[in-house]
C-alpha cells in the first residue's frame, strides 16, 4: 500500500537505545512528504521535530498505552497536525537538502 492512503503515519522507535533516540528515519520524513502527521516516542530527536513544528503527536509508553492514545486523538487536532506538515514538508524535501548538502560541500 502507498503511504498516502492513510491518516497517520508511525515512527515508533525504542528512546533507550542511543541509536533510535538520535535517528531521523527515512519513513519519518516520507510520512511528511506524503502529508501525514506522525505519532512517535517520546525522548529522540523526532521528537522534538514533531513537537517544534507541531506536526504530530509525541508518545510516552510509559504513559499511556497506544490504543487509547490513538483513539483519543480528535478530528480537530488531526486537521490542525494536517495543515502544519503542509507547510513545513518542503522544508525536510530532498529538493530543499540538496542545496544544503551540495553548499556544505562547497558545490553549487
Amino acid at each position: 500500500p502507498f503511504i498516502n492512503n492513510f491518516d497517520i503515519a508511525f515512527s515508533l522507535t525504542d528512546p533507550s537505545i542511543a541509536n533510535h533516540r538520535f535517528s531521523l528515519p527515512n519513513k519519518f520524513f516520507e510520512s511528511l512528504l506524503a502529508g501525514l502527521p506522525v505519532i512517535v516516542c517520546s525522548g529522540g530527536d523526532t521528537a522534538e521535530l514533531v513537537s517544534r513544528y507541531e506536526i504530530g503527536w509525541v508518545y510516552d509508553s510509559t504513559e499511556h498505552d497506544l490504543v487509547q492514545f490513538i483513539t483519543s486523538i480528535r478530528m480537530r487536532d488531526w486537521c490542525h497536525k494536517i495543515e502544519n506538515v503542509n507547510s513545513i514538508r518542503e522544508l525536510y524535501s530532498w529538493k530543499n537538502e540538496e542545496k544544503i548538502l551540495c553548499s556544505l560541500y562547497g558545490g553549487r
